[in-house]
Parts: C-alpha cells; structure tokens; sequence
C-alpha cells in the first residue's frame, strides 16, 4: 500500500510540475511585446482609388529599437498616405523627448494629423496648451475640435478629431461643431481617443472612428476574452481593441497602442501595434 502511495504522490508531482512548466511557457510567449502591424481593410463608394492611412496611439514613452527605429521602418515599409496620432504621445516629462523625437521623424516624411489624449490633459509638468505648441512646433496638424479635408491622389477624405477634456460638458455639442467643418458625401475619419464614448458619435454620417487608451486591456486570454482591464471600462471591457462594426454604417477601430512602460498589469498575449487602414473603392 505504501509503494502504491508513493508512485501516486510521483505521479501527482509529475502532473503539476507539467502543468506548471506549461503555463510558464504559456505566459512567457505571452509576455512577447514586439512590435506588432495591425492591417485592415474597408471598401466603398466614396472613394475612385485607394487611400492608406496609419494610425498610432498611445506611446506614452516607448521605444521599439534605437530612436524607434524599429517603428519608423514600420511606418515606411506600409507606405502610408497620411498619419493619424490618436493621443498619449506624451506621459512622463522623463519621456517628452522620447515622444519628440518619434513626432519630429514622422512630420519629416509624412503629412500628420493629431489629437490629444487624457494623459495630455493631466501631466503634471507640462499644461494641456503647452503640449499644443509642442506637437504644432513639430509640425503635426493638431486637430482639437476640427475637420481636415484631404485631397489624396485625387479622393477627398474628411479627417476630423476631438481633444479628450477632463469635463464632459457640450460633448454633443462639440461634435456638432467639429462635424460642420467636413465635406458632405465624403469619407469621413473621425479621431477620438476614448472608444467608450462611440455612441456619441453614431448616427452623425461618420465612417470610420479611430481611438486608443485601452492599451488592448492588458491581458488577453486568446479564445476566452479581449482584455481584462481597461480605463473607463472596467474589467472585461467590450471595446478593449480591435474593429466593431456599427448598424449606421459607422465603424470602430480602437488600437491596442504601443504602451509597454508604467502599465499595471503586464501586456500578456497583447503586443503593442501600428495600425494601418487601407480605404478603397468597391465600385
């Protein structure tokens, strides 16, 4: 009887040390934050050709490679027609050069549109107009509560954008005032940082809404759920990223971004991401 325990209590020490060998490795291919390229694709009639834009979100003071390298080569290998900032570039004063020098590399070869995200409003060191001036001095078109028409290669593209602001006040308000500013019947790129305020937006004729903030939700259990923890959402958070398609024709994309520094929870099955946005025609 005693031999037959034995051989149980090994065979029982042989299952958990298995078992625990597996989920190390399990959370260790996990823990792999290279930098990821996120592609989508969307096709309509306000378009004759093909516009390609990239959007990035959220570096809060990341590098991928020396001077971001590594991003920057990215960016140029996809080719982009324009580029989209959806917020949090800046975070730490420890990291503003950081952010400045990866902006300043961009608007040397790219037309940039941008916005301000919650982070911008709540820096301790730099006000919210401070950082205006800096992201304008670097040449980015800033786009607080404002509609860019572009003409690229021919196509007319609205692309508009939102500030984040610590209050909430007129928020309708501020959308209707933004909206007014873009061409009709064109196709419409409406940046945002937050996904959580998407029904905001719904129903007002945009086609595209582009955010970030959720830094993917931290921890993804691929098959189980899309993140665990998310700001302004919560646990579990619905809108965590990826795309979500809309019944008014409105689609979201909410960019897992690029933050690999200050997170809580470690980013797990989660690599931080460009994304890239191919608009085509479908006539």
């Amino acid at each position: 009887m005693e031999k037959i325990i034995k051989k149980m209590i090994i065979v029982l020490l042989v299952i958990a040390l298995v078992i625990g060998i597996t989920f190390a490795a399990y959370i260790l291919t996990g823990l792999d934050n290279s930098l990821t390229l996120r592609e989508y694709n969307f096709k309509t009639d306000k378009v004759n050709s093909s516009v390609k834009i990239a959007f990035i979100s959220d570096l809060h003071g990341s590098e991928f490679g020396k001077d971001n390298c590594e991003l920057m080569d990215m960016i140029d290998r996809s080719e982009p027609d324009v580029v989209l900032l959806g917020g949090d570039f800046f975070d730490e004063e420890k990291y503003v050069d950081i952010a400045k020098s990866c902006i300043s590399q961009l608007t040397e070869k790219y037309t940039v549109y941008g916005v301000l995200g919650n982070h911008e409003h709540t820096m301790d060191s730099y006000i919210a107009q401070e950082l205006r001036r800096i992201y304008t001095e670097l040449g980015v078109n800033l786009l607080t509560e404002g509609c860019a028409v572009l003409d690229i290669k021919g196509e007319k593209i609205n692309i508009c954008g939102m500030d984040v602001y610590p209050e909430n006040e007129g928020f309708d308000r501020r959308i209707d005032i933004t909206l007014k500013q873009a061409q009709k019947d064109a196709y419409t790129v409406m940046i945002y940082h937050r996904p959580d305020r998407w029904e905001d937006f719904t129903g007002k004729g945009i086609d595209l809404m582009l955010s970030g903030h959720t830094h993917g939700g931290q921890w993804i259990v691929p098959g189980l759920f899309n993140g665990i923890l998310a700001p302004n959402q919560g646990f579990l958070p619905e809108y965590a990223g990826g795309l979500y398609e809309f019944g008014d024709g409105m689609s979201l994309i909410v960019s897992r971004g690029l933050a690999t520094k200050n997170t809580i929870v470690p980013r797990v099955y989660n690599p931080p991401e460009l994304v890239v946005i191919k608009i085509e025609s479908d006539r």
